[in-house]
C-alpha cells in the first residue's frame, strides 16, 4: 500500500483543505502516515501569508525535496511563487489551493503535475474527526482587494458551500463523535454573499444551532470587522447562545486603503 504523509501550515483554511485531501485519499485506499520517512509520497500544504513564513516554506520545501520520496506541494505558495519552487527541483508537482479534489491526479501520475483551476468547486468536504474536534471549511476567498494581502493572489474569488451541504456534513460530525465544530472561511463574514446575494452567515448559524443532537459546541473561523457590522445585532444573539463559543477572530491587518 502506497503510504502518504502531509505537513500542513498556515490558518485553519489550510488545514481544512489538507483534511479534504486526507479524505479523498483514505476513500482511495491509501494511508496516511506521520512521519515523512515512513512515506512513500509527501504532501507539503504550505503558507505565504508573511515574508517570515515564507521563507520557511522554502526552507522546507528544499528539505523534504532531498528525501528521494515524490513531493507534492500545495497550498498558497503554489499561486504566488510556482517558479521558485521548481527552481528547487523540476521533479516536484504542485497543487494550487482550488485544486486539492484533484490531489489523486498528483499521486498517480508518473510525471510532475501543476493543477491550477480558477475556481475551487468543494465537491468533498471533510469526512474526518480528530479526537472529539471537526472542522468544517464553508467558503474561500474574500470581497476585498487589500492592496498588501497576498493571499488575494491565492485565493482571489469567494465561493461558498451551500447551506444544505453544510448541515448534512455538520451532522455527519456530529454521528461520527464531534463535540467541538469549527466553522471556518477565509472570511466568514462574507459567507454566502455569492450564492445567496446577501450575508448569509446568520443563516448558517442558525440552521446549525436547530439541530436536535447531543451536546455540542461551534467555533467560529476569522472575520472580516468590515462586514461583521451589516448584520452585528444577529451576531451577538447567536454568540448568546450556550452551544456557540464566546469567542471572535477578527483580525485587522490595515487602517489604510492605499
Amino acid at each position: 500500500m502506497t503510504k502518504i504523509y502531509i505537513e500542513t501550515y498556515g490558518c485553519a483554511v489550510n488545514k481544512a483543505d489538507s483534511l479534504i485531501m486526507k479524505t479523498i485519499l483514505i476513500e482511495k485506499g491509501y494511508e496516511i502516515v506521520d512521519t515523512p520517512e515512513e512515506a512513500n509520497i509527501i504532501i507539503v500544504n504550505t503558507c505565504v501569508v508573511r515574508y517570515d513564513t515564507e521563507v520557511r516554506m522554502f526552507k522546507r520545501i528544499d528539505q523534504l525535496s532531498k528525501l528521494g520520496k515524490k513531493l507534492i506541494v500545495a497550498g498558497c505558495i503554489t499561486k504566488v511563487y510556482p517558479y521558485r519552487i521548481r527552481s528547487l527541483s523540476q521533479s516536484i508537482s504542485l497543487i494550487a489551493p482550488q485544486s486539492i479534489n484533484r490531489v489523486i491526479e498528483a499521486v498517480e501520475s508518473q510525471q510532475p503535475v501543476s493543477l491550477f483551476d480558477e475556481y475551487k468547486s468543494f465537491q468533498v468536504l471533510p469526512d474526518i474527526v480528530e479526537g472529539i474536534r471537526a472542522t468544517i471549511p464553508v467558503a474561500e476567498g474574500c470581497l476585498d482587494e487589500c492592496s498588501f494581502c497576498v493571499v488575494k493572489i491565492a485565493r482571489p474569488h469567494l465561493r461558498s458551500v451551500p447551506i444544505e451541504k453544510v448541515v448534512s456534513v455538520f451532522k455527519r460530525a456530529l454521528e461520527k463523535g464531534a463535540v467541538e465544530i469549527e466553522i471556518t472561511a477565509q472570511d466568514l463574514a462574507v459567507y454566502g454573499y455569492d450564492i445567496y446575494s446577501r450575508y448569509a452567515l446568520p443563516d448558517l448559524l442558525n440552521e446549525l444551532l436547530n439541530i436536535d443532537s447531543r451536546e455540542y459546541v461551534i467555533r467560529l473561523g476569522q472575520m472580516n470587522p468590515r462586514h461583521i457590522v451589516n448584520f452585528l445585532d444577529d451576531l451577538i444573539a447567536i454568540i448568546k447562545n450556550p452551544k456557540v463559543y464566546k469567542h471572535l477572530h477578527i483580525p485587522v491587518q490595515s487602517g489604510s486603503n492605499k
